[in-house]
């Protein structure tokens, strides 16, 4: 009697460790997807930062050349509105 119950107690250990096991492998499946998945969001995020880092650097370089052109449009608007002071 003794002997059967003690097979029937190591077979229902078996059977919850093959359980836990298999729970265990979906868990690491499971999380191994999500983490594949982070990591494409990630790469995905930092492309578009660097696409935007691009813009902003390409439009700061405009800004600065306009600037440039409306200080020298300014200095020569300047130059000849004193000319023209000084010829009267």
């Amino acid at each position: 009697m003794f002997p059967q119950i003690f097979q029937l107690q190591q077979q229902s250990d078996v059977e919850e460790l093959e359980k836990e096991f298999l729970d265990a492998r979906e868990k690491i499946e499971y999380f191994r997807v999500k983490m594949q998945e982070l990591v494409l969001h990630k790469s995905r995020c930092d492309n578009r930062l660097n696409e935007i880092t691009e813009w902003a650097s390409a439009d700061r370089r405009e800004v600065c050349c306009w600037i440039l052109k409306t200080k020298h449009i300014f200095a020569l608007i300047f130059t000849y509105c004193l000319g023209l002071l000084n010829t009267t």
